[in-house]
């Protein structure tokens, strides 16, 4: 199993402290801070996925439990909130370009709270793919204060690409064209990023 890059000072940081307090006899600060090291571990882990093969299948961008299905005139959004005892890599959820990636600043209120969509840090990035455009938002917590993208316009993305992360609990939204796909997921239900199927395209 791989670990997120962004994890390895955290990971590092607490064991050299277990170490140095073991070296000095402090077993429970060693102890705590080998628990530490071992969670951390845990929460930037980043496992692989089976992949489905279906082209039109539009793929869940985060683990986590779906909050909530809101639909506008034109759109609907499918929104994860991920604990902190969920995988937090975020992953695209199908192929196609990249044509916009933009930061808003926010405040940090739960990531469960509806207001999040519309008042947390985020970040929110825009693909085009042959059925059409979706956009995924990368939604900070009340833990969450560091929202991670690699992405940029222009860059070709795959299905299940590992594309950023949000540390330590947070939110992740998919938007898409009412007229472009038909959701498969109901609200309650629990989903893995780059494997859990959330809707099909309409498309060709």
């Amino acid at each position: 199993m791989k670990i997120a890059k962004e994890g390895l000072l955290f990971i590092l940081i607490p064991l050299l402290f277990a170490a140095i307090f073991y070296a000095l006899d402090v077993k429970l600060l060693a102890a705590l801070s080998l628990l530490v090291s071992f969670f951390m571990t845990f929460f930037f882990r980043v496992p692989k996925r089976s992949i489905p093969d279906d082209p039109k299948a539009i793929l869940a961008p985060a683990d986590g439990k779906i909050v909530d299905i809101s639909k506008g005139r034109d759109y609907v959004t499918i929104a994860i909130f991920l604990s902190p005892l969920d995988v937090h890599v975020n992953r695209i959820p199908h192929e196609g370009e990249v044509v916009d990636v933009k930061y808003i600043k926010g405040k940090h209120l739960q990531a469960f709270r509806p207001a999040a969509s519309k008042q947390n840090e985020r970040v929110i990035t825009t693909i085009s793919t042959r059925y059409g455009t979706y956009k995924v938002a990368q939604i900070a917590g009340i833990l969450a204060r560091r929202v991670v993208c690699y992405l940029k316009p222009g860059d070709k993305v795959e299905r299940g690409q590992v594309f950023g992360m949000i540390k330590f609990g947070s939110r992740t939204e998919l938007t898409m064209s009412t007229e472009d796909v038909h959701i498969v997921v109901k609200i309650g239900e629990k989903v893995k990023g780059g494997e859990t199927i959330v809707a099909y395209f309409k498309g060709l």
